[in-house]
């Protein structure tokens, strides 16, 4: 949702989903996306969703296109994993630029948009770090605080490095001496455990980053590739047919395809490469964490995570209105495979 149909896009979510923002952010976010598109270049800015916190939640923005986002043509390409894949096919899946995108959250002001860190391969780490350390205790991993300057305490457990073999003995040494020696050293260089900490800014980036990857939904023919295959918005597109707007193939993840390309060849031959670019939500895993309903008075169409509770996307069959809202405090439901 743009600064420009923010006001009917809110709407639309409320009645889908139950999620809805204050009436104070709400008077305020249309002419700050605007300004957020302007001054960051984007070709399009819009809310993304709000994360919940302790003392104040996280409204989150995307700038879309323009100079400022990160392309994704920095990142490694996804080769098929497929036996026998067509390394043809393999290249024009890896060829395909999605539309690169930069997430901010709302500044303390409730006007200005501050920009979020870039996940890096070294804040990934250590986010995972972070998580492994509550798996370990068999606790979830903090919630937000909502205090931007909050850094989250947590511990690595550090394995000992190898140490080079030692030469035998000489002849006459006393051998309990040696073991003696050898078990000393062997305590010595038990594992460490090092004290950390992780910037909160850092969390919050990560946390948008992972339900990104995850979810990003859009009707499917609502993106077109053009000359350069790049992803680009399609401003012909009519919406999905009321009759088939139920059904998850009708809807597609904006970002490099992951599924496709490790389809069967049999079936990767019967797509169409001009219209089926997109990884479609019926190849998620596991089945059934999608969730599907239609008004039929209003014809929208909610599509709703599971893996991630509080995602939804939204979409009235048959026009070009679509649009998606997370809210939530960013837990993954890790069980869902023994929920369903």
């Amino acid at each position: 949702m743009d600064s420009a149909s923010i006001a009917r896009d809110l709407d639309i979510l409320a009645s889908a989903s139950g999620s809805t923002i204050s009436a104070e952010q709400r008077a305020v976010l249309a002419p700050s996306l605007a300004v957020l598109q302007q001054e960051g270049a984007f070709e399009r800015a819009q809310l993304w969703g709000r994360l919940s916190a302790q003392a104040g939640d996280y409204v989150i923005a995307q700038g879309l296109g323009g100079s400022q986002a990160a392309a994704f043509a920095d990142e490694k390409p996804q080769r098929s994993k497929v036996a026998g894949a067509d390394p043809v096919l393999a290249e024009y899946w890896d060829s395909i630029q999605a539309i690169p995108r930069k997430s901010f959250y709302l500044g303390p002001d409730g006007v200005t948009w501050v920009p979020l860190p870039d996940v890096t391969e070294d804040v990934v780490q250590a986010n995972k770090d972070f998580e492994a350390w509550f798996a370990s205790e068999g606790r979830a991993a903090d919630l937000l605080t909502g205090n931007r300057g909050n850094k989250f305490e947590y511990s690595v457990v550090i394995p000992p490095e190898p140490k080079p073999e030692k030469p035998a003995p000489a002849e006459g040494e006393e051998g309990e001496e040696a073991e003696a020696e050898a078990a000393e050293e062997e305590e010595e260089a038990g594992p460490k455990i090092e004290q950390r900490t992780l910037a909160e800014e850092q969390r919050v980036a990560f946390l948008v980053s992972q339900i990104d990857s995850s979810t990003s939904v859009v009707p499917k023919g609502s993106v077109i590739l053009d000359s350069s295959r790049r992803a680009l918005r399609n401003a012909y597109f009519a919406g999905v047919p009321a009759n088939d707007a139920r059904s998850l193939s009708q809807y597609v993840h904006l970002r490099k395809p992951e599924s496709l390309p490790n389809l069967p060849a049999d079936e990767r031959s019967e797509l169409d490469s001009a219209a089926d670019f997109l990884d479609p939500l019926s190849l998620d895993q596991p089945k059934g964490c999608w969730s599907v309903v239609k008004d039929e008075v209003t014809g929208v169409v909610a599509v709703r995570s599971l893996v991630w509770p509080g995602y939804t996307a939204y979409h009235v069959a048959g026009t070009s209105t679509y649009g998606a809202f997370y809210a939530g405090n960013g837990q993954k439901n890790v069980d869902l495979a023994f929920m369903l």
